[in-house]
C-alpha cells in the first residue's frame, strides 16, 4: 500500500504520463528516420526478395500438399494397413484375395528355409502375400512374430535404422554409428538373441540389398526371416527368392469386385462385376495392378458408374490418335495415380516410359534416343532402370518394348501427363528418324537388286532387307496411327509420315509383297489427311494402279490410275499419266494410252524418273 498525498499536493502521474509520451515521440520519431534510410539502402531489396522466396515456398509447399491428397485418399486401396507407430508386430491382413498358390509356396518355403524373399515389381502385390504367409505361420512361431516396414512414410530407411528399429522390439543393443563395424555388432547382437528361439521376422518393402545385408546370411537356428521387396534383391547371400507377377484375369477381377463390396453402395442394385465382361477388359487396360484395381473398383461401386461407362472413357484415352485433344475422364485420372511403381521411378525414367508408349512395335536404341531427344549413354542408363523396374523388356536386334500388359497403361499415362503439344513434337520426332533411315536404305535396294540369300548377311546398317524385316512391324504401325483419327496429322508429323508410306511402299514393292503393299495403301487411303490432301491420295491410287497392272489386273490399275491422275498435281500427274498410259496399252486402247503418255512426256522434267511401273 502507499501512503495517501496531502490535500494540497497535486498528484504525478499526469506529468509522468506527458514525459513519457514526449520521450516515446522523439525515440519513434529517431527510430523512424534510421529505419527509413536502412530501408532505402538495404531493406528495400531484401524485403523484396524476402516476400518472393516466401510466395516460392508456399506455391510448393501447397503443390506438394496437393498431391499428397490425391496419392492418399479413402479408397482401401492398401491390401496391408501399416502398423501403428510403437505397435512392430505383425499385422492381419485386410480383405486379402487371391494368390492362394503363391501364400502356399511362401508357407512351405518358411518350414524348409532361414530366410526367403518374396519379390516382384512394386506395387505387384508383395507385401500381401507377404504378410498373408506369414500370418498363416503364426502358430509355427511362439516366440514371437514382428513386422518393420522399411519405406513408412515414402522414405526407405538405412542399414543402421533398420538395426537400430529391430533392436528396439527385440531389446537388443541398437548400432552406436553408421559405421560396417558397428552394424555388425548390432546384426551380432540381434543373432545372439536370436539363436534358438522360435520367431518370425517380415521386413517389408525392402527397396535395396544394402538395407538387410548386415542380417545376412542367417545364423539363427530356429529364427525365420521373410522379406518382401523388388527385383534389386535378386542374388542375396542366404535368400531364397519366390517371385510374384500380376494377378491373373480371374484374381483381377475378383480383386475389383471385393473392392466395391466395401464401398457404400451409391445404387440400391448393382451389377456383380464377376458376371460382367467389361470388367476384365477394364482390369486388363489398369494393367492388373492390384492397387489401381482395387481403387478402380471401390470408386466405381461409390459412384454408381457403370462398368460399360468406364471401359468405353479408358479405351478412349488409349486408343485417341496422340495427336487428338480430349477430356480426361475422372476414372482415367483414378487409374494414373494409383500407379505406385510408375510414382517410384525418376522423372526423366517416368518419361521415357510414357514416350515410349508412342511407338507400338519394339525399337532400337537410336530410335529411342531419337524420340526422347536424348543422348544415347543417357537413354541407356534410363533404360537400365526401366527394365530393372520390370517396365520394359528386350527384343531381338537390340530392341526394347513396353511389356504387353503394360502397353496401354502407359497410354494413359501419356494422355494425362503430356500435353498435346509435346505429344505431337515426340511423335514427329519418332517419325522423321524413321522416315529418314527409310529413305535411305530404300535408296540402297536398287544397288543390291533382288533380294540377297539370307546366307549371308551386311551389317545392319548396310543391310536394308535387313533393316525392313527388323523394323516392318514398327513401320507398319507407325504409319497406321492416324487411321481412325477424327482429326488430320498435324503438318509437322505429316510431312515425315507421308514420306515413312512412300519409303516402306518402295520396299514392299521392291520384296513383291504386294498384299502388304496394298494395305499401306488403303491405311493411307483411310485417313483424315488423305482426304484433305488431294496429292497423298493421288499417291496412294497411283501405287494401288501400279500394284494392280503387277497383278496383271489392268482394269482395276486403270480404274485406280484413272482416280490418281484426277487428285495429284502437275508431276505428280505426269507420273500418275505415265502408268494410266502403260494400262492402256495392256487394254489395247492405243489412242487414250499414246495420249497419255505424251501428256506424262510434256509434264515431267527430263531428271525425274520416278513413277514407272
Amino acid at each position: 500500500m502507499t501512503a495517501p498525498t496531502g490535500p494540497g499536493r497535486p498528484p504525478r502521474w499526469p506529468i509522468l504520463v506527458a514525459v513519457g509520451t514526449l520521450v516515446s515521440g522523439v525515440a519513434a520519431n529517431l527510430a523512424s528516420n534510421l529505419l527509413s534510410e536502412l530501408a532505402d539502402s538495404v531493406l528495400g531489396p531484401a524485403s523484396i526478395a524476402l516476400a518472393l522466396s516466401g510466395a516460392v515456398g508456399w506455391v510448393v509447399f501447397e503443390v506438394r500438399r496437393r498431391r499428397a491428397d490425391r496419392q492418399v485418399g479413402v479408397e482401401p486401396t492398401d491390401v496391408v494397413a501399416a502398423p501403428a507407430t510403437g505397435a512392430p508386430t505383425l499385422p492381419y491382413p485386410a480383405g486379402f484375395t487371391g494368390r492362394e498358390a503363391h501364400v502356399a509356396a511362401v508357407v512351405d518355403l518358411l518350414a524348409r528355409e532361414h530366410a526367403v524373399a518374396v519379390l516382384g515389381r512394386r506395387g505387384v502385390g508383395t507385401s500381401a502375400c507377404a504378410v498373408q504367409a506369414a500370418n498363416l505361420c503364426r502358430d509355427d512361431f511362439p516366440d514371437g512374430h514382428y513386422y518393420l516396414d522399411l519405406r513408412r512414410g515414402g522414405r526407405p530407411r538405412s542399414a543402421r535404422q533398420v538395426l537400430a528399429a529391430l533392436a528396439r522390439i527385440l531389446g537388443t543393443t541398437p548400432p552406436s554409428s553408421g559405421r560396417p563395424d558397428a552394424l555388425a555388432e548390432a546384426a551380432d547382437a540381434l543373432r545372439r538373441h536370436l539363436d534358438g528361439r522360435k520367431i518370425l521376422l517380415v521386413l517389408d518393402n525392402v527397396d535395396r540389398p544394402a538395407q538387410v545385408r548386415p542380417l545376412l546370411p542367417p545364423t539363427a537356428r530356429t529364427c525365420r526371416l521373410l522379406i518382401a521387396g523388388g527385383p534389386a534383391l535378386t542374388g542375396l547371400d542366404g535368400v531364397v527368392a519366390h517371385w510374384i507377377a500380376e494377378p491373373g484375369p480371374a484374381e483381377a477381377v475378383e480383386l475389383f469386385a471385393a473392392a466395391g463390396q466395401a464401398a457404400p453402395a451409391a445404387r440400391a442394385r448393382r451389377a456383380d462385376p464377376r458376371a460382367d465382361p467389361a470388367v476384365a477388359s477394364i482390369v486388363d487396360l489398369c494393367g492388373r495392378q492390384p492397387r489401381t484395381v482395387r481403387a478402380l473398383g471401390y470408386r466405381t461401386a461409390q459412384h454408381g458408374w457403370r462398368h460399360s461407362d468406364v471401359l468405353d472413357a479408358l479405351r478412349r484415352a488409349v486408343e485417341t490418335p496422340p495427336h487428338q485433344r480430349i477430356t480426361v475422364s475422372p476414372a482415367a485420372r483414378l487409374v494414373t495415380e494409383r500407379d505406385t511403381a510408375y510414382r517410384a521411378l525418376s522423372p526423366e525414367a517416368r518419361r521415357l516410359y510414357r514416350l515410349m508408349s508412342l511407338s507400338p512395335a519394339p525399337v532400337d536404341r537410336p530410335t529411342i534416343a531419337a524420340l526422347a531427344a536424348r543422348r544415347p549413354e543417357r537413354v541407356a542408363r534410363l533404360l537400365d532402370e526401366l527394365a530393372a523396374a520390370a517396365f520394359v523388356a528386350g527384343a531381338p536386334g537390340d530392341r526394347y518394348e513396353i511389356r504387353p500388359l503394360l502397353a496401354r497403361y502407359a497410354r494413359l499415362h501419356l494422355r494425362d501427363a503430356e500435353p498435346v503439344r509435346q505429344r505431337v513434337a515426340a511423335q514427329a520426332r519418332l517419325t522423321r528418324h524413321l522416315a529418314k533411315r527409310a529413305e535411305r536404305h530404300a535408296a540402297n535396294l536398287a544397288a543390291l537388286g533382288s533380294p540377297p540369300d539370307r546366307e549371308w548377311s551386311l551389317p545392319l546398317d548396310d543391310d536394308p532387307y535387313g533393316w525392313f524385316d527388323l523394323h516392318q512391324e514398327l513401320l507398319l504401325a507407325v504409319v497406321r496411327v492416324p487411321a481412325g483419327a477424327a482429326e488430320t496429322l498435324p503438318r509437322r508429323v505429316r510431312r515425315w509420315w507421308f514420306r515413312l508410306a512412300v519409303a516402306l511402299c518402295g520396299w514392299l514393292a521392291h520384296a513383291d509383297r504386294l498384299d502388304e503393299w496394298e494395305r499401306v495403301c488403303r491405311t493411307v487411303l483411310a485417313t483424315p489427311t488423305a482426304d484433305d490432301r488431294p496429292e497423298i491420295a493421288g499417291w496412294a491410287h497411283n501405287e494401288l494402279g501400279v500394284l494392280r497392272r503387277r497383278r496383271h489386273d489392268p482394269q482395276g490399275a486403270a480404274a485406280a490410275l484413272t482416280l490418281a491422275v484426277a487428285e495429284r498435281g502437275r508431276r505428280g500427274t505426269a507420273q500418275a499419266r505415265m502408268n494410266l498410259g502403260l494400262a492402256l496399252l495392256d487394254l489395247g486402247q492405243l489412242d487414250d494410252a499414246v495420249e497419255h503418255l505424251e501428256l506424262s512426256r510434256r509434264h515431267r522434267s527430263a531428271a525425274d524418273r520416278a513413277g514407272h511401273a
